[in-house]
């Protein structure tokens, strides 16, 4: 594959389709509109020569082509992501992102409130997206890519 044929954001539109499972989720998701969105997917089908999400059920399922490739491109943006926000200090006051925490039902029971009450302190610009989970979910919810910042 000639990767010049492949824009970044390309697979930003990918990403963000394997987590959403749907186009105007993934489009909010980028800060994008649906249409654009949609195209993209189009453009990523025509390089890819696969249709990589399908709808189903009401959601867009990846096919075995994109289940395939969302391990290497998750990775690879990820590895991105760090290296670009390496070397940024991290000032709570002025921070504006969002950080996905997993927790239990006792852990977000004993251990939230306090680490709420914190952060609306110390950054009341970060949002904190709680994840529950059961015991033994954790591996098939990181597999499945559902362990990330909305």
């Amino acid at each position: 594959m000639n990767l010049s044929a492949l824009d970044l954001n390309l697979l930003l539109v990918f990403e963000a389709l394997l987590l959403e499972r749907g186009v105007s989720a993934a489009a909010r998701r980028l800060g994008l509109g649906q249409p654009g969105t949609s195209a993209a997917l189009g453009r990523l089908r025509a390089i890819l020569g696969d249709e990589l999400f399908v709808r189903s059920g009401g959601e867009m399922r990846p096919t075995a082509k994109a289940l395939e490739l969302a391990p290497g491109i998750v990775a690879a943006l990820s590895g991105l992501r760090h290296t670009f926000e390496a070397g940024i200090d991290f000032e709570p006051g002025a921070a504006s992102r969002g950080f996905a925490l997993g927790s239990t039902d006792y852990t977000s029971l004993v251990l939230l409130p306090p680490l709420v009450a914190h952060l609306r302190r110390r950054a009341p610009g970060v949002d904190l997206h709680v994840i529950g989970y059961e015991k033994g979910t954790v591996a098939e919810m990181l597999d499945r890519g559902r362990w990330t910042w909305p």
